[in-house]
């Protein structure tokens, strides 16, 4: 938890919200509506360019190129899109998942529900989130798909 903390100060940021941890078992799903699924690619510069101005956006800062390519080595990326505009963007692995982020709240719920399926195929038993508490979309979805807080 220190190294999360640590991010948040050195972005500039002070802690005003707590960060949740929802676990539960990913199970295949379809994701309805308009999004439009891409896999990243880390050779692909617009890729990643993509997701630095959704960071930019969501969060007033983008971790950077190299640091994204470090989390593709390790997981999957994806990139939604609406009529052909970013709007979000999520990474899973067998290993964890995230960073997600999504321009409009009205997209969590089906980038959560295409984290998980992607997550079911590939084999992983339990699912962890870290979900800062203020995201109540995400954090009502994934209750209602019955993913329990942990105590940290």
């Amino acid at each position: 938890m220190c190294a999360r903390w640590a991010r948040y100060y050195a972005a500039d940021t002070v802690a005003r919200f707590p960060m949740l941890t929802l676990t539960g078992t990913p199970a295949a799903a379809d994701v309805p509506g308009t999004l439009e699924i891409h896999r990243l690619d880390a050779t692909v510069l617009d890729h990643l360019a993509d997701v630095e101005v959704i960071e930019g956006a969501v969060l007033g800062y983008s971790r950077g190129i190299d640091e994204l390519r470090w989390i593709l080595e390790r997981r999957e990326g994806y990139m939604y899109r609406r009529d052909g505009r970013p709007v979000g963007f999520a990474f899973v692995g067998k290993e964890g998942a995230g960073p997600i982020a999504a321009l409009e709240a009205d997209d969590v719920a089906a980038e959560l529900l295409h984290l998980e399926s992607r997550a079911h195929g590939l084999g992983v038993d339990r699912l962890s989130l870290q979900v800062p508490g203020v995201n109540a979309v995400a954090v009502r979805h994934l209750v209602g798909r019955g993913f329990l807080f942990e105590a940290w």
